[in-house]
């Protein structure tokens, strides 16, 4: 997939998600553990639902603001080549399922925080921001709700 403006952007982020929405789900079908299978639902239904949330701020952003060019500044960052993982859930282990969750995330908020600090527009540095509070809030309830899980 080319990423050549903020909306391809926020495409590529909303398909990420499905895709791990999809990665967990089959995971949670495939692995033999019942508490682990029950962490990999929720955390596919968590990224069911962002994928959808996103979708939805897409549809309701400027579509100017959608059609900003931010090609040359996606082709210079590494993570965009280095996708965060979408399959293979070797353990059924709750903390290496949580680890794996952070690095996935962790790698859209750096991608966030990086394309804020670039943007030449107020508005486009804006959405990222957004974006940017929308995973960072989202990794931190979805983090505490899985511990809260592995704990049981």
């Amino acid at each position: 997939m080319s990423l050549e403006t903020v909306k391809d952007i926020l495409d590529w982020t909303q398909k990420l998600h499905q895709k791990l929405s999809d990665a967990y789900e089959e995971a949670a079908e495939e692995i033999g553990d019942e508490r682990a299978s029950m962490l990999l639902k929720y955390v596919a239904e968590h990224e069911r639902v962002l994928s959808e949330s996103i979708a939805r701020f897409e549809k309701d952003s400027n579509v100017q603001l959608m059609d900003t060019w931010f090609q040359e500044y996606v082709g210079n960052l590494p993570f965009m080549i280095h996708s965060p993982p979408v399959s293979g859930f070797p353990t059924s282990d709750p903390a290496a399922i949580i680890e794996m969750t952070i690095k996935a995330h962790q790698s859209l908020i750096d991608m966030y925080k990086e394309f804020a600090e670039l943007a030449k527009s107020s508005k486009v540095q804006e959405l990222f921001e957004e974006m940017l509070f929308l995973e960072n809030s989202e990794l931190k309830r979805m983090v505490t709700s899985m511990q809260r899980m592995a704990d049981l």
